[in-house]
């Protein structure tokens, strides 16, 4: 068998599956390795559903969302069932004086995306599920949707293969020793060459990094998702009610919700943004250690039910009906660091995204499959540089 390979790509979650599939589908002969078998819960990119949007404070994030939006549409068509559910709309709600919203509001318009801006009447009249004070506005981004990730993940892995990728799961990498003409891999079942080797490993990723001489400053950590029941039928249906993001800072909360779509009569909320951030909502986890480790913090259901009795008056707050834990890899400004290895160019590495990247993974893809081939990006890098994230040398 040839062990010998354009590039390969480490971790076969919803960044290193797109960026193998986009490899395979231009030509590039492509192995993608998963440490577990697949499919798995054991990551960052399992589950029922992420929220897709393109509203953003930063512009740039506005631009890759709207151009990943096109690329979904592509992989679910070639899929042949539904991946992505559009037009389910998002709310995105400010305190008074709605300071963030008015400069999110112009990257909108820049990039030509169907929104609306809702004031406090707005609200109360069109979305009697939702209680806010005097003041309030929020942005309507009408196409914004739900991915249904696990069916994404299946699908990606299944083109690239079909695209003529290798795909190996439970093939945990060793050690990535790079030289002057290529890259080899050694994994727990075998040993691989490669021109070019890019890491998408996740909360894994400074583990797989450290026999290169480098750490990120990324911190994995656990959060949970709480789902609630809905005391009004149907109320918060995904077919008429919308995801909301409440992006008010006098609290600090930064809550999103998701309608009743999962679990039929509950609707599901969680830590947004700063909150990530926040020891009462998220919990620094080893990965490794993951299931020994399954804590879930009296503050972040204190601050649900707090949420709740404000501004949910058809959810019922007692307790919540179902809670999950999601793993993810925080950056220290919330930011992906997409980058070179610094000291090894045929080493190309993806991390921090920060509990917002799945919906970008086809357009990350891209930009890892660009600068794997050494080929000028349509997007502006400076954000995603390594050396603000580099955290110490350690020892090879």
């Amino acid at each position: 068998m040839d062990s010998s390979y354009d590039v390969c790509v480490v971790g076969a979650g919803v960044m290193g599956s797109s960026t193998a599939r986009h490899l395979a589908k231009i030509g590039k002969k492509t192995l993608l390795l998963e440490q577990f078998p697949l499919p798995h819960w054991r990551g960052s990119s399992h589950g029922q559903t992420r929220v897709f949007r393109c509203v953003d404070p930063e512009p740039h994030i506005v631009k890759m969302a709207n151009d990943a939006l096109k690329m979904w549409r592509d992989i679910q068509n070639q899929a042949g069932e539904t991946i992505l559910i559009e037009n389910v709309g998002m709310l995105e709600v400010e305190e008074p004086p709605g300071t963030n919203l008015k400069t999110e509001e112009h990257y909108l318009r820049r990039e030509n995306i169907d929104y609306q801006f809702l004031s406090s009447k707005d609200l109360k009249d069109q979305f009697p599920g939702l209680v806010y004070g005097p003041g309030y506005c929020a942005i309507y981004e009408k196409s914004a949707g739900i991915l249904m990730a696990d069916k994404c993940l299946k699908h990606l892995q299944k083109q690239f293969v079909e695209s003529g990728g290798t795909l190996y799961d439970r093939s945990e990498v060793i050690k990535i020793q790079p030289d002057a003409s290529g890259v080899t891999v050694l994994t727990n079942r075998s040993s691989y060459r490669c021109k070019k080797i890019i890491v998408t490993a996740g909360p894994w990723v400074n583990k797989v990094l450290k026999p290169l001489g480098i750490q990120l400053d990324v911190k994995p950590v656990q959060a949970p998702f709480l789902y609630w029941k809905v005391k009004q039928p149907g109320a918060y249906d995904f077919t008429k009610f919308p995801i909301f993001y409440d992006v008010s800072t006098s609290d600090g909360r930064y809550v999103y919700g998701l309608p009743s779509f999962e679990y039929p009569g509950l609707i599901k909320l969680g830590p947004a943004g700063k909150a990530q951030q926040e020891a009462a909502y998220s919990t620094p986890i080893d990965p490794d250690m993951r299931d020994s480790t399954m804590t879930i913090t009296e503050g972040s259901i204190a601050a649900a039910k707090d949420y709740i009795k404000q501004h949910l008056p058809f959810v019922d707050g007692t307790k919540p009906a179902i809670v999950e834990l999601c793993m993810y890899t925080l950056s220290f400004d919330r930011n992906f660091i997409l980058d070179k290895h610094p000291e090894y160019n045929n080493v190309i590495i993806a991390a921090g995204f920060s509990g917002q990247g799945f919906k970008h993974g086809p357009v990350v893809g891209k930009i890892l499959s660009d600068l794997a081939l050494d080929r000028l990006s349509a997007y502006d890098l400076s954000p995603f540089r390594i050396s603000k994230y580099l955290q110490q040398k350690s020892s090879l």
